[in-house]
């Protein structure tokens, strides 16, 4: 399980790989049901796959195992119904969960308290208490890795006088609240610097989960919702990316109206007459909860209807219907 320089990557993969087996045979149960709702789906995934995949991560989560991030990308995936190249970037911050890393140090600050707290009569006592001794001398080790955790949470008081007098649910807090500033923040930076989700950042600049995630759509609302906020919807300004030679964004015109626009996500939801019928229907019911709705600019429209609360699942269903006609007129026309 182990080389010669402790590295945990082998047993970090192996229980990565369990944790996939394992929510391969829950998915299994509900792949009949329409859609399962968020709660849920977050309950499961702590108390069935979570344990797996960090089983002892006390001891050996101080380092990121892109094997793990990947079983989570995946498994988040399936619930937004988005395929494997969809940015990884997107996917976790609509579906907002504690990241795999966040977790695992979390779980090692937790160890080093029970540690601090355990007698000094145990034999696990006394490593701990040698490992430390090691750490002050400048050895990188467990105690080490600790070390840089309490310095990002500001917590050095813990490491330096070790102490059992704190209260274990603040510390935690603390720690949790602490790494996921840092986390947001990189992410947040990540952000800007991804050109692909062009479509994303005019939507979404914080690290949450959204409130489309936690209203209740069906699997194919969800999915047509997520993918035309990645910007992986199917259309000429995503299908034009993998044409041989690659289309000129400027050249990704519209297939299925005469306004000789390029087709992304804004003209496809607030411009193509295709689908006029049904926008009317959905902009009737925008109205409805935003007075000014049809003075705001087509820019303006997209943003509030990919993002208000009340109109989400009337936008996931226009998208998704309007995606069908769009398949239907493209089969006609070729044929």
């Amino acid at each position: 399980m182990l080389n010669e320089t402790m590295d945990y990557t082998k047993p970090g993969n192996i229980l990565a790989d369990s944790a996939g087996r394992a929510f391969g045979g829950i998915s299994s149960k509900f792949q009949s049901f329409k859609s399962i709702d968020y709660s849920i789906f977050t309950r499961l995934f702590d108390t069935c796959i979570v344990p797996i995949m960090d089983y002892a991560s006390g001891v050996w989560g101080f380092k990121d195992y892109p094997h793990a991030n990947a079983i989570q990308h995946r498994i988040i995936r399936s619930f937004l119904g988005l395929h494997r190249f969809a940015p990884s970037l997107a996917v976790n911050g609509d579906m907002g969960w504690l990241p795999a890393v966040v977790r695992r140090r979390i779980e090692m600050v937790r160890l080093w308290c029970r540690l601090v707290r355990m007698n000094e009569d145990r034999i696990t006592k006394r490593i701990f208490l040698y490992d430390l001794d090691l750490c002050r001398m400048g050895v990188k080790n467990w105690c080490h890795e600790l070390k840089h955790i309490f310095t990002i949470t500001d917590q050095m008081h813990l490491f330096n006088t070790v102490t059992a007098h704190f209260s274990l649910p603040h510390v935690l807090e603390m720690t949790k609240e602490r790494l996921m500033n840092e986390y947001k923040m990189k992410w947040q930076n990540d952000l800007v610097r991804f050109p692909k989700l062009r479509t994303y950042k005019q939507l979404k600049s914080d690290y949450g989960t959204e409130a489309f995630v936690r209203k209740m759509l069906t699997s194919s609302e969800r999915s047509f919702l997520s993918q035309t906020r990645c910007g992986i919807l199917p259309i000429r300004i995503e299908t034009g990316r993998y044409t041989s030679p690659k289309t000129p964004e400027h050249e990704r015109i519209c297939p299925v109206c005469d306004s000789e626009e390029v087709e992304n996500e804004i003209h496809f939801v607030t411009k193509c007459e295709l689908y006029t019928s049904l926008r009317n229907t959905l902009y009737t019911k925008a109205c409805e909860y935003v007075a000014e709705f049809n003075n705001l600019s087509n820019e303006d429209k997209f943003v509030l209807l990919m993002t208000h609360e009340k109109i989400l699942k009337d936008c996931a269903k226009f998208i998704h219907n309007a995606y069908r006609i769009r398949t239907n007129q493209l089969f006609v026309s070729v044929n």
